[in-house]
């Protein structure tokens, strides 16, 4: 999704246009409601965020939840034999 405005009757873009868009190539435009505008605020808000986060946090998250997953599964297995 591109972000642009409508000033002096002209919708201008906020941000750079993709190198795919050529000349008359045509485009659905269509109003961001005041929600949804919110929403768009807090998602580039949250991108701002997680750039600033550790690549090695994630890491280690990534391992904590496969870890996490593996012990659910044993303790099922496991539950599934006594029953």
């Amino acid at each position: 999704m591109i972000k642009a405005i409508f000033k002096n009757g002209l919708i201008q873009p906020v941000e750079p246009l993709p190198a795919t868009w050529t000349e008359g190539c045509e485009l659905v435009v269509d109003e961001i409601g005041a929600a949804e505008s919110d929403w768009v605020e807090w998602n580039a808000e949250m991108d701002a965020l997680a750039a600033q986060i550790d690549p090695e946090d994630f890491r280690r998250l990534d391992r904590a939840l496969a870890e996490a997953k593996e012990q659910a599964r044993s303790i099922v297995r496991k539950q599934m034999e006594l029953s």
